[in-house]
């Protein structure tokens, strides 16, 4: 007898029912699909940045998964099977965040790292004003 592993499929025992009468379980591991990440927006950022990461086998819930930034962990704020919400944790570098998801590890994309620009004021100036720079880690 063959079958197909169903969507949604857990680990467990395997039983099968002939006749009203059930066999012994045997145990049966499902191998959960690896992770993969299609797109980091924003592609660089501060620490602290919230990070969307779009992709696919995720699972639909967080569980023990987890979510690198250079080796460096972090926790995100929202989870689907599709995208997840992560802050650039502090200590991260410039470097692949990873999705790790039933200990089997994503493809890396590369986040940037650094020094970030998020205003200038005034917007406008003659030759020898001063302006002010605000922005992160400088």
């Amino acid at each position: 007898m063959s079958a197909t592993v169903p969507a949604g499929a857990t680990t467990g025992n395997v039983v099968i029912n002939a006749s009203g009468v059930a066999s012994n379980g045997v145990n049966f591991t499902v191998l959960l699909p690896t992770p993969i990440i299609s797109t980091l927006t924003p592609t660089s950022g501060p620490v602290g940045t919230s990070v969307t990461i779009t992709g696919a086998n995720f699972g639909a819930t967080q569980g023990t998964s987890t979510v690198t930034f250079n080796g460096v962990s972090t926790s995100p704020t929202s989870w689907s099977a599709t995208s997840l919400v992560a802050p650039v944790p502090t200590g991260a570098t410039t470097g692949p965040v990873i999705v790790t998801v039933g200990g089997h590890a994503s493809n890396g994309v590369v986040f940037t790292t650094g020094v970030t620009i998020s205003g200038v004021s005034p917007s406008a100036a003659a030759v020898g004003a001063t302006v002010t720079i605000s922005g992160m880690q400088f």
